[in-house]
């Protein structure tokens, strides 16, 4: 803005310097007349003084004309420089919105389980920290760990059935395995088990 503001203020005063000149070039005969009789009653020292100040303000007319060529060449630099950046952003939220809708559309199209949906419940049987056996039971499809809260949770089973779930649960505590619950999930998304026991009470 500030570079604007200067740019203004140097053409006014370019304009109040050139105009002299060009208004001097322009004389009538009377003009010319009255202009010389002037000119014979000034004595050398100010004819002098004058034709040095007209010297001095062409001269500053030309520095001030280059100065705001100048300004002129950094303003244009500055809007080519504004529309590239426009451009780039604009580019760049194109390809955003593509990627947007490509990851909808595998969203869309990638297979889910369908334990995803609805209520299922499933037993957990321990919740561990700085225990981590993820490479050897990834091939496990029905004993999943679950990371939350810095434990290693693990968890077995898939069932629609809450007497199921609780029949493997009493299992697993016959064996020794004390600290095992059933924990339920519904749409994949694991709930408090009040939320779902009257349902899952309703289906038996």
């Amino acid at each position: 803005m500030s570079l604007i503001k200067s740019f203004f203020a140097l053409s006014l005063i370019t304009v109040f310097f050139f105009s002299p000149v060009d208004a001097m070039a322009q004389l009538s005969k009377q003009e010319r007349k009255t202009w010389k009789k002037t000119k014979r009653k000034m004595s050398p020292e100010e004819l002098k003084k004058l034709v040095d100040e007209r010297t001095f303000f062409s001269a500053r007319a030309d520095s001030l004309e280059a100065e705001t060529t100048r300004m002129l060449g950094t303003l244009r630099d500055q809007q080519a420089s504004m529309d590239r950046l426009r451009t780039t952003q604009e580019q760049q939220n194109q390809q955003i919105a593509q990627l947007k809708q490509q990851l909808s559309e595998v969203n869309k199209t990638e297979p889910k389980s369908p334990w995803d949906k609805g209520v299922a419940f499933r037993v957990q049987f321990g919740a561990f920290k700085g225990h981590d056996i993820s490479d050897m039971v990834q091939d496990s499809p029905d004993l999943e760990l679950v990371k939350e809260d810095g434990f290693t949770k693990y968890v077995l089973g898939q069932f629609r059935n809450y007497d199921k779930a609780d029949e493997l649960k009493r299992y697993l505590r016959k064996i020794g395995v004390q600290h095992t619950w059933i924990v339920p999930y519904r749409d994949g998304k694991r709930v408090p088990l009040a939320e779902v026991l009257d349902e899952a009470m309703k289906e038996k």
